[in-house]
């Protein structure tokens, strides 16, 4: 019988699997509608959703408790995010960018030390608690989704630029759509990061000595909340689009995986 972390382990194998097949589809140049990596992302997905579960039922709680399960809860809600998006033929190439973004998320999540154990862990018994942090871990996903969609919208512009007919011949979507879908991710995932922050007063109340808008982690998610909400109202207010748009969403989400973990571990909160 395979623990969670095997199971877990099992996922990331086959979300590597997806990258080393990703990179055939980026040399034959994307010319047609390729279900096989979607496959092996909804195989990789199924065992990562085994290893959750088992986690959650082994504690009898929702595993958002240290580094590792936060990190495979934010992985595992990108993928399923993006097998539903994937659903529609157009958007499913977006699976060949976002594989190396769910490679990176497995093998960080694995790295000893951060699986902290604690079989009580009483915070995340709470259901507030949870609620606060799935939210959160959630809009992270969506983030970094919009950073894909970014990454795909500068590909496609630099080819229609350069003229080159890879543009042409390729099945990613045509940049309006891309740009699109960025923005719908974008604001669905500022409203789930402002509903788990909104919980935040609610979680101190009865800790002795802690303010929540004096630690660390809150005052790093209020400064994320805030450059999001920045573009948000940037892009609808003054149009802000196009190349600015996709830099901006892929160095928002740059610095959020950069700084994740420092901000975790300095906050006396998380």
């Amino acid at each position: 019988m395979l623990t969670d972390r095997q199971c877990f382990f099992c996922a990331t194998l086959m979300y590597g699997v997806s990258l080393v097949y990703s990179v055939f589809l980026w040399r034959k140049g994307f010319r047609k509608d390729d279900r096989i990596n979607y496959v092996l992302l909804l195989a990789g997905f199924t065992m990562h959703t085994v290893a959750m579960f088992m986690r959650g039922f082994s504690f009898n709680r929702c595993p958002v408790n240290n580094l590792f399960e936060a990190t495979m809860f934010v992985n595992w809600s990108a993928v399923g995010a993006y097998l539903i998006l994937g659903l529609w033929p157009k958007i499913r190439s977006l699976g060949a960018f976002a594989s190396p973004i769910f490679v990176f998320l497995g093998i960080y999540a694995l790295m000893p030390g951060l699986d902290h154990h604690d079989p009580d862990g009483e915070m995340t018994k709470n259901g507030i608690v949870s609620l606060h942090a799935v939210l959160i871990l959630i809009s992270y996903a969506g983030f970094g989704l919009c950073a894909v969609a970014s990454c795909m919208y500068l590909l496609q512009e630099r080819n229609l630029k350069k003229h080159n007919i890879f543009a042409v011949t390729s099945v990613l979507p045509p940049i309006q759509r891309l740009e699109s879908v960025a923005g719908k991710l974008l604001v669905a995932s500022l409203m789930l990061l402002t509903g788990g922050l909104s919980l935040a007063p609610m979680l101190v109340g009865d800790k002795d000595g802690l303010v929540f808008y004096q630690d660390a982690k809150i005052l790093w998610s209020m400064l994320v909340w805030a450059a999001y909400a920045g573009i948000v109202l940037a892009r609808w207010k003054w149009r802000f689009g196009g190349k600015r748009l996709a830099w901006c969403l892929i160095g928002g989400f740059v610095f959020l995986i950069l700084t994740f973990s420092g901000t975790n571990l300095m906050s006396d909160l998380h």
